[in-house]
């Protein structure tokens, strides 16, 4: 096997807030640290701190520079571990009781901006110290482009009656050197809603948004609003996905009480070389779906579309939808974060009670039952599982497992992955 790459860096360590679950207004965060891998044949992982206490995103620049974006959200609170999520998906009341009896509540944390990681120092950026330019201090989705230009939805953060409350202030672009805001009044309405929650680039350079009020697009002159309730039937986008034929697929909710309602997915028809859209189809628990709360989409090898749930995995085979649960399979937990396409027609899925691969009719139980956060393949051929004993990686001839009594992760608590430029892997962890 080969060694981890080397980096340029020493020692790295962030905390992070990790969206698990997502509608507008629900989310389940977790705090988390970064630690890098600098390897060599021992594999070496070296921590280093941020200027602020926690990140949302790590991305990383045409320059090789590490950006740390602080996030805010809705933090959930529980007096005890909540396992029925069905019990507190949807709820409107920002106080409620699961069937077990647990008390749980919605508090909003505030961003603090975010810094730029570069010649060994930390820069960062804030409303204060950018005299404005930067809108807001909180960052609820964030993306590097193509061209190197850093891509933020942004929230101001304003205290009434000593609460937090969060104004979203639109969509900002940053090259390196010049601020840019783009709102729904200066695009005269090409820009759906000012509160943005994904930000993605299609294979054209298309930037795709999606908002509170619909999906808005961006060809680098024009915004237009591509698709809004009438086309969705949903009010609001959470997620996008672009397939091999070019069909986006983006996660809808709805709103009632101020809470966000899951309402599936849709797909659209394939996008044209101009980026117009000729139309949606929806699919909610009514056509099969599993569930209507969609939180990770992948394509196999096959052209599969693979729908990662709150109550399993559901597979579109183009004309139905075959669903996966732990009642009907050996899938180990309902809790599906992220499904992830393997090298060798394989699926993975990442479940709140271990990983498990799917290779031919059904799946297979991977490592021990502790939560599987997140799955990640990087460019030397490795699957890397974060989970809440430790970071393991697999090959079809070696795996190995990096833990905090080894002295590899300031926790076994592994939440995030990334792969820099330099072949460097990022390992979020919590604590």
């Amino acid at each position: 096997m080969k060694p981890i790459p080397k980096s340029p860096l020493n020692k790295i360590t962030l905390l992070l807030i990790l969206p698990l679950l997502l509608t507008a207004g629900l989310w389940a965060w977790l705090t988390l640290s970064l630690a890098q891998a600098q390897g060599d044949d021992e594999g070496l992982w070296r921590t280093l701190d941020t200027p602020f206490e926690r990140v949302g995103r790590v991305l990383e620049d045409q320059e090789g520079n590490i950006w740390a974006v602080s996030w805010v959200g809705e933090a959930l609170e529980s007096s005890e571990k909540i396992t029925d999520y069905e019990e507190i998906l949807g709820q409107g009341d920002a106080i409620t009781q699961t069937q077990s009896g647990a008390s749980v509540s919605f508090v909003t944390i505030p961003g603090e901006g975010l810094a730029k990681f570069e010649q060994g120092r930390w820069i960062t950026y804030t409303v204060e110290s950018t005299n404005g330019n930067l809108p807001g201090d909180s960052i609820p989705a964030a993306l590097c482009d193509r061209a190197g230009n850093l891509w933020l939805a942004v929230a101001a953060n304003k205290t009434i009656s000593d609460t937090v409350r969060l104004a979203d202030v639109g969509v900002v672009r940053f090259d390196g050197q010049d601020w840019q805001t783009f709102t729904v009044t200066n695009t005269d309405g090409g820009l759906a809603s000012n509160s943005v929650r994904d930000i993605f680039e299609d294979d054209a350079g298309n930037l795709w948004f999606a908002t509170l009020d619909g999906l808005s697009r961006y060809d680098g002159q024009t915004w237009e609003v591509v698709a809004d309730k009438n086309d969705l039937g949903a009010e609001g986008v959470a997620r996008v996905f672009q397939d091999s034929q070019s069909r986006l697929w983006v996660g809808l909710f709805d709103f009632e009480d101020g809470m966000g309602i899951p309402r599936g997915v849709a797909r659209s028809a394939p996008v044209s070389a101009d980026g117009t859209v000729a139309g949606w189809q929806t699919f909610t628990e009514a056509d099969g779906l599993v569930h209507d709360f969609v939180l990770s989409v992948a394509e196999d090898d096959e052209g599969n579309i693979w729908l990662g749930t709150v109550n399993g995995v559901s597979r579109f085979n183009g004309t139905g939808w075959g669903i996966f649960t732990p009642a009907d399979s050996d899938l180990p937990g309902a809790l599906v974060s992220h499904v992830v396409a393997g090298y060798e027609g394989q699926m993975w899925a990442a479940t709140n009670e271990g990983a498990a691969e799917y290779a031919g009719e059904q799946w297979q139980p991977f490592g021990n039952s502790e939560p599987t956060f997140n799955i990640f393949k990087d460019s030397e051929r490795l699957v890397w599982f974060s989970t809440g004993n430790g970071l393991r990686y697999y090959t079809d001839y070696h795996r190995q497992t990096f833990r905090e009594e080894s002295g590899d992760l300031g926790s076994n608590d592994v939440r995030d992955l990334i792969e820099a430029s330099d072949g460097a892997i990022w390992a979020g962890t919590y604590g």
